[in-house]
Order: C-alpha cells, then structure tokens, then sequence
C-alpha cells in the first residue's frame, strides 16, 4: 500500500512545550478495529481508532476535527490499486483544488506538564472514530484493505483490516447464512498458563437477524462449560455455582446491535487449578425463540 504523502496545511507534529526535542522514534502506536467485517453497500464504515502512549513518559496526544487531518486513511482493493479519494479526502491532503478547504492541527507530544483528558500516562490511550467512507469512494461491491498512517509519523502507521462490501442481496444472504439469532465466537490471548491463573475468555456476540436486538451482557446469561482432556467437566467453584443458580437474572450492560455486527465482552475462567489441557465453550439462550447457541471451543493448556 502507497505512503501517505505529508499533509502540508499545518498538520505538523509539535513538542509540548519550548526545549523538548522529538525522539527519533514513535512514542505512540495507532491501531484500527471495525464492528463488522461485511457492510452493507452503501453503509458507513466506522473505524475505531486507538491511540496508545507506547513510550515511558507521560504524552498529550490533541487529535484536532477532522482527525482526517493527521490521520490519513489508506485504502486499496483486492488486487493492491489504490481506490479513489472523494473531494473530502483531496482536502484533508491538501489536494483539493476548491470547495473544500481545512487548516491543520497538529499531533502534539513532549515531556512537558500536560493535564486532561488528552494526557496519556504511559500505556494508556485513546480512541476516536473515523468513517473511511468521508475519504474514499466505496461505491464498487468488494474486498478493500484499509490502515490508518499518522501524518508524519510513518513508524506509527497501523495494522491493516480487511472489509468485504456487499451488494443489497448480498447482504440478505450473509445475514441468512448465520440462521440463528446471534452467534458466539469466543478466543483467549493467554493460551498457557500456570496452574491457579484466571486466563481471559473474550466473547463476540453477532447479530444473525435482520433488525437489531438488545443484548443483557450480565455474565449469568452465559453456560460455562469447561472439560479436562478426558472430557469430564471441571468441578465450578463457588463463584461459578453462584452464577449457575442466577443464570435467568439480568441486570448487566443492555447492548443494542445492528443487523450483522457483534459487541465484545469477557470474563475471567477461575477453576484451572490443576496442571492439563482444558477445553472452553459458552452457550446462551435467546430470550425470543428459546434457541440455545454454543460458541466455538477453544483450548488452554496449564502448567506447574
């Protein structure tokens, strides 16, 4: 994919006050995420934007509006050409030759006091959004590959992701194929570990309907079932029978999901006592149909 080309209104990078001279190095990284991975033609495609302090110094990072201005969007098709910015994206570049104009900001960050909500302490960060579709045209159904680069700061450019644009009945048919209600997908980052450790079990929960639903994210709601190597299932502790016994109260964050797009939550796993493997699986009922859906299984190894 093509390097941003710099930004040249202004949108230079500037130490937080006078004497503190700029590492050669990025002191912060940037990283994307998306809701949804398939859009509906036509739809907005909303990247969250994640702005962490990668250094050991407290960094005020001030993301001006539009954040377009120090962060460009960078997006190609499948085949690798890159597509087509619209008259906003010429802008924001500085490319645009009327209609549009915008004075830059600057991405500011030192060694200096700094206080509010823009000072990140070291491993701290901040989100923002920006909507890809402001930028670039993405009027052709299809594969595009988006990343995000910081002007000036090309060592700081983020990870790339991967967006599939469906047609109207395309859509439709992506929205069937999930047939039931939601669905559960589950992942670990912490594969193997020590024998009394409580690894994180991450929960994405999709909507398979055409019309969007609201979800209690109340842990209860979830059957937890965790099995040894020889399929027998790990006794729970008190914390786990307890949520056992609550499993039809709600009373957690009331989410409301969108037609294909998924909602993340979590929860710590608190029997894995013993050194082996161990499989994880979720179930959950749906309040409506009384279909109960299983998440895909994951393993965890534990070790003295």
């Amino acid at each position: 994919m093509s390097v941003l080309r710099r930004f040249v209104a202004g949108a230079m990078l500037a130490a937080l006050g006078a004497g503190h001279a700029w590492s050669a190095q990025a002191t912060f990284s940037t990283s994307i995420s998306v809701r949804q991975s398939t859009i509906k033609l036509g739809s907005p495609i909303r990247l969250t934007v994640t702005v962490q302090n990668t250094s050991a110094q407290r960094i005020n990072i001030s993301i001006v509006d539009p954040p377009e201005l120090q962060f460009h969007v960078n997006v190609a098709n499948a085949q690798g050409t890159p597509a087509s910015l619209t008259e906003f994206g010429r802008a924001v570049r500085g490319e645009s030759g009327g209609g549009i104009g915008f004075s830059g900001g600057a991405i500011r960050r030192g060694s200096g006091p700094c206080a509010g909500p823009t000072c990140l302490n070291p491993g701290e960060s901040q989100k923002f959004e920006i909507v890809a579709n402001k930028s670039y045209d993405f009027s052709q159904p299809g594969k595009y590959y988006i990343e995000v680069e910081p002007v000036g700061d090309p060592m700081a450019k983020s990870n790339s992701i991967m967006v599939t644009v469906a047609t109207p009945s395309e859509w439709e048919q992506y929205l069937e194929g999930l047939q039931k209600p939601f669905a559960l997908f589950i992942s670990t980052p912490q594969q193997t570990i020590r024998a009394g450790s409580k690894p994180l079990v991450e929960i994405y929960l999709r909507n398979g309907m055409t019309h969007d639903i609201v979800v209690d994210q109340a842990i209860m709601k979830y059957d937890i079932q965790v099995r040894d190597s020889q399929g027998n299932e790990v006794p729970l502790t008190e914390y786990g029978r307890d949520l056992r016994k609550r499993r039809d109260q709600g009373g957690g964050r009331l989410d409301t999901i969108e037609p294909g797009s998924e909602v993340k939550s979590g929860i710590y796993i608190d029997n894995l006592r013993q050194p082996g493997e161990y499989t994880i699986q979720l179930a959950r009922m749906d309040e409506d149909s009384k279909v109960v859906v299983k998440s895909n299984t994951i393993s965890v190894i534990v070790t003295f």
